[in-house]
């Protein structure tokens, strides 16, 4: 066979013993056998591609035919990143329960299924490059299969490492102190109205903060949503000590003593 396309296997099955993988670009006898024959092909390049089959049958009189099919592509999976961030051409995937991922690729219909491991996950694109999905807060740590299945059939596979973490606070900062200046800005007291940067890990798209009995909402950070947490002060609060926490759907953090002192 003869293939000026990226399809690089043929499968020929219904044959006397059983499917046989036949590589594209080589010449392989098979058993006799009569009636149909089933070719089945599987387009990851994530393009139509047309490539020519030539089936030779030798014997007392040697015959060939050669068959020109058009093969649509499947989806193809190139790696996997948290929003707005660019693809660095890794070949598995490092997944956090409760955030929002983008699959980079091509060929992506409107609407497609996630799978990771057994865990089906509806995912969107715009632009057949691109794919949005929110893996579940309930999703278990550990190494998965990750791919994308339409009715096309299945794209090709990564490796998903999904890592599951109880929120876990480090420490808490002033939002506008410096690189240079955090690590003596670290659990100092604040002061109501101010803006503070929580940094800890397992934090979702949906986190509470509570500043003793009082819950306060919260923002992500955009680049690293799993590890850092935005929040204001509440001017209604005394001024005091109060346990610092964050709850979110993977369960409650450790506490931390945040001190509010007058300005």
């Amino acid at each position: 066979m003869n293939c000026f396309t990226e399809v690089s296997m043929i499968e020929v099955t219904n044959l006397q013993n059983g499917s046989t993988a036949v590589p594209c670009g080589e010449l392989k006898e098979v058993s006799p056998l009569s009636g149909s024959m089933e070719l089945s092909f599987a387009n990851h390049t994530g393009a139509v591609t047309h490539p020519e089959i030539r089936l030779l049958a030798i014997g007392k009189i040697p015959v060939s035919k050669t068959i020109e099919i058009s093969l649509q592509t499947m989806a193809v999976v190139r790696g996997v990143t948290l929003p707005r961030y660019a693809l660095d051409g890794a070949t598995y995937a490092q997944l956090y329960p409760g955030q929002e991922f983008v699959i980079h690729g091509d060929a992506f219909l409107p609407n497609e299924t996630v799978w990771i491991g057994e865990t089906g996950i509806a995912a969107v694109s715009t632009d057949g490059h691109h794919l949005e999905f929110s893996l579940p807060s309930t999703m278990n740590g550990g190494s998965f299969v990750f791919y994308v299945e339409d009715v096309r059939g299945k794209s090709n596979t990564l490796t998903a490492r999904v890592v599951r973490s109880q929120p876990r606070i480090s420490f808490y900062i002033p939002a506008d102190a410096g690189s240079a200046q955090s690590p003596n800005m670290r659990n100092i007291p604040v002061s109501r109205g101010q803006r503070i940067r929580l940094v800890g890990i397992g934090f979702t798209s949906h986190n509470k903060v509570w500043i003793g009995s009082t819950s306060v909402d919260s923002e992500a950070d955009e680049r690293y949503p799993q590890y850092q947490l935005y929040f204001t002060i509440p001017n209604s609060l005394a001024v005091g000590s109060y346990a610092l926490a964050v709850t979110n759907d993977l369960g409650a953090s450790n506490e931390l003593t945040l001190i509010l002192a007058s300005r």
